[in-house]
């Protein structure tokens, strides 16, 4: 589902994510969506705390940190069983993801000497996945799966940021997050 949705039109419902999301969580479609930020941005919490591990209490927190963040979006903090129903409909959503990738990458890394790898071969040493601590071996899982994506993100970010260096008639200005601003001459 998430590759389906990656190779499609970003500027379309088909190739966000998020509206997708909002969609089969709230339950609103796409053409009302707009009327509905702080939906957007509650389904985008959801999304990203359960990508790494996170679990009612952690999306409670985030979406308490978003409310204070942009009291104009109106945010109201679910229940955590509200919470719990929009997980389990992420985890159906993309069980490849959640039931397949996850526990894989992590007893690869394991297995690897604790060390987790980018899509690029980048490598993070992640010693907790040995530890006889539950709370610390569930906080280097997530680590796991952080790195394997976010340093991935990076990895591309970082091979972007060479390439524009490496143009004639252009200059890189600026980065924000995975965003590129550059500066061509007229004519490029």
């Amino acid at each position: 589902a998430l590759m389906y949705i990656a190779n499609q039109d970003h500027t379309t419902p088909l190739g966000d994510l998020h509206a997708q999301n909002v969609a089969r969580i709230f339950n609103i479609p796409f053409d009302r969506q707009h009327e509905y930020p702080a939906i957007r941005t509650r389904a985008k919490t959801d999304f990203f705390a359960s990508l790494y591990g996170g679990q009612e209490d952690v999306i409670l927190a985030q979406l308490d940190k978003a409310a204070l963040r942009q009291p104009e979006l109106g945010i109201e903090i679910p229940t955590k069983n509200e919470v719990r129903h929009r997980l389990s409909i992420l985890y159906s959503t993309y069980p490849h993801f959640f039931l397949e990738y996850v526990p894989f990458a992590i007893d690869q890394a394991r297995d690897n000497n604790c060390t987790a790898y980018t899509a690029f071969g980048r490598p993070r040493i992640i010693p907790n996945l040995k530890s006889p601590v539950e709370k610390l071996r569930k906080a280097a899982g997530r680590e796991v799966i952080s790195h394997s994506i976010q340093g991935t993100a990076a990895d591309l970010a970082r091979m972007a940021v060479l390439a524009v260096e490496k143009i004639e008639h252009g200059r890189l200005l600026l980065q924000i997050h995975d965003e590129l601003v550059s500066e061509v001459d007229k004519g490029w």
